[in-house]
């Protein structure tokens, strides 16, 4: 039986030996034992189910007529011409083969696929495609953090086509790999991972103290292409002169290397995009966004606003009033970035008792009460440390200078100790005699040490120890010769004009006054640089016992601050009697009446006599 079919035109273009640019035969260039081979390159990859790849007997036909030329690729079209027709007997053709990827019409010859073909497919090469190795070499290139792996791979299924012409011929159908997957990452596998909310985010953590040439592992990506398809070429976008890329083709592993040191005050963050590119014609990429972290290491010390602090406060400043705040700053990150104050075991233990520092917000506070007249200026050193491991720590000052308040009354010392404030006064003596030297002194500072002194008033025989104001000084004093009296007619009060500067150590004013022979010269005041002044109080008239036996002098001092502060002695003056009365009888004439029988003995009159002087009325 024959059937009639259309004959098909073969319309053959020869190209170069191996350059695959369509579905090509080649045809070898010896044919032993009436066997013809045939290598067809599909131009796809991927082959779906059914489609005819060839026509045997246009290959056996092919495959006769080349068969001496050589080694061709031919191109092979259908003739537009319909009116061609041949006839050929059923089961023209039969075909053996080790898997079942092909089927063949025995009728017309036309080879089609049974199974689909995918070259990437991992079980392609169990179920018989044979591989070729010649081309799968390797190449890498490196240019400009460009690197790229070459490879070149495909395998050939082997049929053999029988005919009733008894034409055999040797097919090999050769599948190559098409550029059609896209470089991926494996991000799951990559230990030193971070993900970010996409999988296309890496998040690297590098600390700052890495060092030169050192290598950072990058994830490599995968293609499931092959040949140079599988080639993968990194570029890192934009480029870092921090880092560098390298490729490890032993360990097939890519790394950034350091190039310059890293500081993660200066740059905490990197960003790049990781670009894969495959190796095809038309390559597909792959971008992968890479974030560099840098971590922080301890390598700041905290580093205070200002190496001394200066503040002034008064001496009566309340306790845990806040005195002045102290502030260092860390470059650093987290613990290694958190100070913490404390006063350092530098400060003068006592100082360091007077104050305390906040630890976190380095506000100095006041512990104790100051006291302006024992310290004048404070200095404190504060410590700042940081929370790494080891910490770091830095100090500064905080001098602290103190202003006086008027928190000191004047102070009289009576000199020499021995007389206290006692003093014995001859009646009858001339004004001027030194009764009393005493200093007045105010351990407060400028006006608030500044003393001026006063007598208050007097009182007479001790019957009056009121006090009583300076405005009342005037005051005449009573017919019974007891209260106040006018304090400018019996005392005088002055401030002494010392001939030295200072007084020697453990020597008393008194007796400093008696080295010098001219002490009575230029008594008026002095102004001293210190708050220490001298006065003497003396005699301004002349005193008669018997008309007052003793005086008490109130002397009041004060100071010039704002309020004042005063306060207020005593002079004891005993007056010393002198005989200077005669005795004294009531009357210069007596008249007695005796009686004429009066006893002999017996007293007949009593006459007495008295002497206002002291103890002279005893002895009349």
């Amino acid at each position: 039986m024959l059937t009639k079919v259309g004959f098909h035109r073969f319309h053959l273009s020869f190209t170069l030996p191996f350059l695959l640019y369509h579905v090509f035969l080649i045809i070898p260039m010896a044919v032993p034992n009436n066997i013809s081979q045939v290598y067809l390159f599909l131009q796809e990859e991927e082959i779906p189910v059914g489609k005819v790849v060839l026509s045997a007997s246009r290959a056996i036909y092919l495959a006769k007529v080349y068969a001496k030329r050589g080694v061709y690729s031919v191109t092979i079209e259908e003739s537009p011409d319909p009116s061609l027709e041949f006839y050929y007997p059923e089961s023209l053709f039969n075909m053996s083969a080790k898997n079942n990827y092909f089927s063949i019409n025995t009728h017309t010859g036309m080879i089609k696929t049974s199974r689909r073909l995918d070259f990437d497919d991992p079980e392609l090469e169990a179920d018989g495609c044979i591989p070729n190795k010649a081309n799968s070499l390797i190449k890498v290139f490196q240019r400009n953090n460009l690197f790229s792996i070459k490879t070149a791979s495909y395998c050939c299924f082997s049929l053999q086509i029988a005919s009733v012409r008894e034409d055999v011929l040797q097919l090999y159908i050769c599948i190559g790999d098409v550029n059609d997957n896209a470089p991926k990452w494996d991000l799951k596998s990559f230990d030193r991972t971070d993900f970010g909310h996409e999988k296309s985010e890496l998040t690297l953590k590098v600390p700052e103290n890495l060092q030169l040439g050192n290598a950072i592992d990058l994830p490599p990506a995968t293609d499931l292409d092959s040949g140079s398809n599988k080639a993968i070429s990194y570029e890192m976008w934009p480029g870092l002169p921090e880092f560098e890329m390298a490729w490890n083709a032993t360990t097939s592993k890519l790394y950034l290397v350091l190039n310059q040191e890293l500081d993660r005050e200066v740059e905490p963050t990197y960003k790049f995009s990781l670009i894969a590119r495959d190796g095809g014609v038309e390559p597909n990429t792959a971008s992968l966004s890479v974030t560099i972290n840098v971590q922080d290491v301890n390598d700041n010390d905290p580093l205070f606003e200002k190496s001394v602090y200066f503040v002034t406060i008064p001496e009566n400043t309340k306790i845990s009033s806040q005195i002045i705040q102290v502030k260092a700053v860390d470059l650093d990150f987290g613990n290694n970035a958190e100070v913490t104050y404390s006063i350092s075991t530098l400060t003068d233990p006592e100082f360091g008792q007077m104050f305390t520092v906040d630890p976190t917000t380095g506000w100095v506070k006041l512990a104790q009460e100051l006291d302006f007249e024992t310290h004048k200026q404070i200095s404190l050193t504060i410590t700042a440390s940081d929370r790494g491991e080891p910490p770091r720590q830095s100090t500064c000052l905080v001098e602290i200078t103190l202003t006086d308040v008027n928190d000191n009354a004047p102070k009289l010392i009576f000199e020499p100790g021995s007389l206290t404030n006692f003093a014995l006064v001859p009646e009858n003596e001339i004004a001027g005699r030194i009764v009393a030297v005493f200093t007045a002194s105010d351990e407060d500072s400028e006006a608030n040490g500044e003393t001026e002194c006063w007598i208050k008033f007097v009182s007479k025989n001790e019957a009056d120890f009121v006090m009583k104001g300076a405005e009342d000084e005037n005051e005449e004093e009573d017919e019974e010769g007891n209260g106040k009296m006018e304090v400018h007619n019996f005392f005088k009060l002055e401030p002494m004009a010392l001939p030295f500067e200072k007084v020697p150590a453990g020597m008393t004013i008194l007796e400093t006054i008696k080295q010098d022979p001219d002490q009575r010269l230029n008594i008026k005041e002095l102004r001293w640089t210190t708050p220490l002044r001298c006065y003497q109080l003396s005699t301004a008239a002349v005193f008669d016992r018997e008309a007052g036996r003793k005086y008490r002098v109130f002397i009041m001092c004060s100071d010039k601050g704002s309020p004042r502060q005063s306060t207020t002695g005593s002079v004891l003056v005993r007056i010393q009697d002198v005989n200077d009365h005669s005795p004294e009888f009531p009357t210069s004439h007596f008249t007695i009446r005796a009686a004429e029988n009066h006893q002999i003995g017996v007293p007949l009159f009593t006459l007495t006599a008295e002497d206002p002087d002291e103890g002279k009325e005893l002895n009349i």
